[in-house]
């Protein structure tokens, strides 16, 4: 009755590391994509060290040997944050951040999954899908069935769509939506050297701005919430520009996407199919860090049908228990501490961060590479 074990639909890290592990399992597994790859993807591209901890727990890569292959575009471990144009903080830290353009990131991991025997269509679009059968219909009319379907389709899923009368509440969806805006400027174009990640508060509420460094360019860009900044995204986003002397620039072209900001679901399950990624609106609610919640995510979804098939355990159980123990609990707390910063910190221009870094030291910094949860900024045991 079935074409595939499993149909996942989208081709970004959360859907490849799902179906890079299913692969591996022997599961007869299908990919579904509507880009063709290489593509463009528009994401600030830092890796944390959980995220490069996954690399090597999933893939077997090491930051060497992403190095090697072009992966990592940049690295520092230097970091400084700013109000506006005042510095805060500025501080060296032994793991650095990583830098990766998703354009050769995404291409990379759909190549680990091709090379895991699993079946990839790209330029084909999922144009519907019935939820109770577990039945997709593409944009060249084909029909698929799997035993298990994987929404990995981004923060616009299709597949989120049909969970409507099911565990989704849009409401706390629509007002937890964040926007991004992004640009790419070659370093030529700017009169400073910038040689490390700068995270800028004071540009945009309920949300921050970042100058990331690569190679070759610099990638500026802002996010906050849809619902406190409305229409000023341009507006503040531009002043950003002002302060990085770069708004006599005629030929600069901003792009925006849309960002789960904190309207995650508690349970993405309905029946046999299971939501990763954007599509469950697992980002990070304070930092908005998606990469790592996107792959850890397909990880624990791969984990969770493979129990199901293996041992005839339900779905949803496993898939909702795994997210409770190791994603949920950390989006809840980090959901409660962005109350703090951005409505408290913010009427005092961030000042206090500077009393609060000198107080905590490196802690802030060891909840965002993984070795301390959200939760009172305990220390992990292992780093997953």
């Amino acid at each position: 009755m079935y074409d595939y074990d499993v149909i996942i639909v989208g081709a970004g890290p959360a859907g490849t590391t799902a179906g890079y592990i299913l692969g591996s399992y022997g599961l007869k597994v299908l990919v579904v994509d509507r880009s063709r790859f290489p593509r463009k993807k528009l994401c600030a591209g830092c890796l944390t060290h959980k995220t490069i901890q996954l690399l090597q727990r999933v893939y077997g890569e090491s930051v060497d040997s992403l190095k090697e292959r072009g992966v990592i575009d940049y690295e520092s471990d230097i970091y400084e944050i700013l109000y506006r144009d005042r510095p805060l903080i500025k501080r060296r830290y032994p793991l650095p951040f990583y830098f990766v353009d998703r354009t050769v990131y995404d291409n990379f991991l759909l190549n680990k999954v091709k090379g895991a025997g699993v079946e990839v269509i790209e330029g084909e679009a999922v144009v519907s899908y019935e939820l109770l059968k577990n039945e997709l219909r593409t944009s060249s009319r084909r029909r698929l069935r799997a035993r298990f379907v994987v929404g990995a389709d981004g923060v616009n899923s299709i597949i989120r769509r049909t969970f409507a009368t099911g565990p989704f509440n849009q409401r706390l969806w629509d007002k937890n939506m964040a926007t991004a805006l992004e640009v790419f400027v070659d370093r030529a174009v700017i009169d400073r050297d910038i040689g490390h990640p700068m995270i800028l508060f004071g540009f945009i509420d309920y949300g921050y701005s970042w100058v990331f460094p690569n190679k070759g360019q610099i990638l500026i860009g802002s996010c906050g919430l849809n619902r406190v900044n409305r229409k000023r995204f341009i507006d503040s986003f531009r002043e950003l520009l002002s302060y990085m002397k770069l708004d006599g620039l005629d030929d600069i072209r901003i792009e925006s996407h849309p960002l789960p900001s904190g309207g995650f679901l508690t349970e993405p399950v309905f029946g046999n199919t299971l939501l990763i990624g954007d599509a469950a609106g697992f980002t990070d609610p304070m930092l908005g860090e998606g990469i790592y919640y996107a792959q850890r995510s397909g990880e624990l979804a791969a984990h969770a049908i493979y129990r199901a098939m293996k041992n005839n355990e339900a779905i949803g159980e496993v898939y909702n228990k795994l997210l409770h123990e190791i994603i949920l609990p950390d989006f809840i707390y980090a959901l409660k501490l962005r109350g703090i910063v951005f409505g408290y910190l913010n009427r005092f221009q961030f000042a206090p961060m500077r009393i609060l870094f000198n107080l905590f030291g490196d802690i802030p910094v060891e909840v965002v590479h993984g070795l301390r949860t959200y939760k009172w900024f305990k220390k992990r045991e292992k780093v997953s």
